[in-house]
């Protein structure tokens, strides 16, 4: 039973919580081309993550579809959606969000989902601590990873970014001014900037810094003055700066998706359109009737099991007592008071009486049994 597993991850989860979750692993199963076995194996992998019971569903749903949309399977996405939802703070409640944000993104940049959602793990606590929200995160790494940077790399240069940028901030000086010099604003500006929406502020920056490129100026030499001049970092910098205008589009992008949260339907549709998608939302479908049909008759095959084996088990240990010498015995010397006319005798003392009664008992039992596993045998 490929729901057991479920049970034993959510042992905390009611019996009604556990049969709404069965209930919506059943249903999805008829409208997407994934089988009820493996929608129960990633709602496993969500109750082992900390995913909410009540939410289970939901983020079952969504790591599904990116399984069939995307270039992870389902059980990648499962896993890098709820560590991206842990670190950028949405919550695994939300993994839907994150799902349209992320397929969005991949749809329209050179950046494959898989890719965007690592760089965006390594690099998403940080975010959260200079102040971008999740779909910030999304995008800004999707735009550094489009350059054909690599995820440690690019985590990292956009760490020290952001990191930067926010310190400046709080304590003003040099750094701050070689910031705002850049971006072509006063250090008070920029300064507000950075405190009320740090993405527009990185924006602001990069931009300034391919205007200074294009102008012939010293791009190095500003990154040296805001103290991210190291040969990594400035490499990572430079290839976000030269494409600047996808920059803007994927936050304006991500941004969009927040409030539509359609693509993954979208995408997936797409892909569930397919004759074998279809079909196998048929099989789906026959297979979940099954599983309900199935699970109705268990109790009653149960019960008639366990009846045909305590009939089984009485025969064979009346056939024990029947085989024995004391029984043998006891009937031949039954058989001989009666031929002698003692039998009435012998009833006036109670011992006897009561071996005579258990042995009719016995009987009667015996004959029992015999017709019992004989209507069994031709039922079965």
């Amino acid at each position: 039973d490929s729901f057991a597993l479920v049970r034993k991850v959510l042992a905390r989860a009611s019996e009604e919580e556990l049969s709404d979750i069965r209930d919506s692993i059943l249903d999805l199963s008829t409208t997407i081309p994934v089988t009820a076995d493996s929608l129960a194996q990633l709602a496993s992998i969500a109750g082992q993550l900390g995913v909410g019971v009540s939410d289970i569903p939901q983020f079952v749903d969504t790591v599904a579809k990116l399984g069939v949309a995307t270039n992870m399977t389902a059980e990648q996405a499962a896993f890098s959606i709820a560590r991206l939802a842990n670190v950028t703070g949405i919550g695994a409640e939300n993994a839907d969000v994150l799902g349209n944000v992320l397929v969005r993104l991949g749809n329209n940049t050179a950046a494959t989902e898989s890719e965007i959602v690592l760089l965006a793990t390594r690099f998403g606590a940080v975010g959260k601590i200079a102040g971008l929200t999740a779909d910030e995160v999304l995008a800004f790494s999707a735009s550094v990873r489009a350059t054909g940077t690599e995820a440690q790399a690019g985590a990292t240069a956009l760490q020290k970014l952001f990191l930067a940028m926010q310190q400046s901030a709080a304590q003003g000086g040099a750094k701050l001014n070689a910031f705002a010099e850049a971006a072509g604003m006063t250090g008070e500006n920029f300064r507000k900037l950075a405190q009320e929406d740090i993405s527009a502020a990185a924006l602001a920056f990069v931009q300034g810094l391919d205007s200074i490129g294009k102008s012939g100026g010293d791009v190095q030499a500003v990154l040296n003055d805001v103290g991210l001049g190291s040969v990594r970092v400035s490499k990572v910098l430079l290839s976000l700066s030269s494409d600047t205008e996808e920059l803007a589009s994927n936050l304006s992008l991500a941004n969009d998706e927040m409030s539509k949260q359609s693509a993954l339907n979208n995408e997936a549709e797409k892909r569930f359109g397919t004759l074998l998608n279809q079909l196998q939302r048929l099989r789906n479908g026959f297979k979940a009737v099954m599983i309900d049909i199935g699970e109705g008759l268990v109790p009653v095959l149960a019960k008639l099991t366990g009846n045909l084996a305590d009939a089984i088990s009485g025969f064979r240990e009346f056939n024990d007592v029947l085989n024995t010498d004391s029984f043998v015995k006891a009937t031949k010397a039954l058989a001989a008071f009666t031929a002698l006319g003692i039998i009435p005798l012998l009833r006036r003392i109670p011992a006897v009486t009561k071996l005579i009664y258990e042995m009719r008992v016995a009987s009667i039992a015996l004959a029992e049994g015999m017709t019992f596993a004989k209507a069994a045998s031709m039922g079965l």
